[in-house]
């Protein structure tokens, strides 16, 4: 009840009627010329104030030794828990570990997978996770940028690109 209470207070009522989305939306790009940020990244901000990081003991599976260099971020990780897809396929010497969450729909259940962009070393276990989970479209919320350890996990031109049993084809 008081971690209901507090976020009421803090948060106030964040609900959007569906046709005044797109004025809210921008009023929250615009800049807080208070704190000379975005209302969109204060809102943010206050999620992580909302929402403390999880225990280390939580998050056993992020933190083995095996998986570690799978995380992107060591602050962003899946907590055991909560809904983390496994991958089944198996490949020789990869643990069933990814860096991912599901994430509910509006009307389904786990109906989508979150993921950080692939690193050099986990875009096998992604292709793992598209192809075990019958993943069918992708939407990447970042652009790829090769400077900041974005790897390229797709063809970008006609042809095709082998990571262990996948072979991916830009068609």
């Amino acid at each position: 009840v008081y971690d209901a209470l507090l976020e009421a207070l803090k948060s106030g009522d964040t609900s959007i009627p569906c046709v005044e989305f797109r004025q809210r939306y921008a009023d929250l790009c615009s800049i807080n010329e208070e704190t000379n940020k975005m209302k969109l990244q204060e809102e943010f901000e206050l999620l992580g104030v909302m929402s403390p990081p999880p225990e280390t003991s939580t998050c056993k599976d992020a933190m083995d030794p095996e998986n570690r260099d799978k995380n992107r971020n060591m602050d962003i990780i899946p907590i055991d828990n909560m809904s983390r897809p496994y991958l089944f396929t198996y490949i020789a010497g990869a643990t069933d570990y990814i860096n991912a969450v599901f994430v509910d729909g509006y009307k389904q259940r786990d109906a989508f997978i979150m993921t950080q962009h692939p690193l050099v070393n986990t875009v096998m276990d992604f292709w793992t996770m598209v192809y075990d989970h019958d993943c069918k479209t992708i939407i990447m919320m970042n652009t790829a940028d090769e400077s900041e350890d974005c790897t390229a996990y797709f063809p970008t031109d006609a042809g095709s690109q082998v990571h262990g049993p996948f072979t991916v084809e830009t068609i």
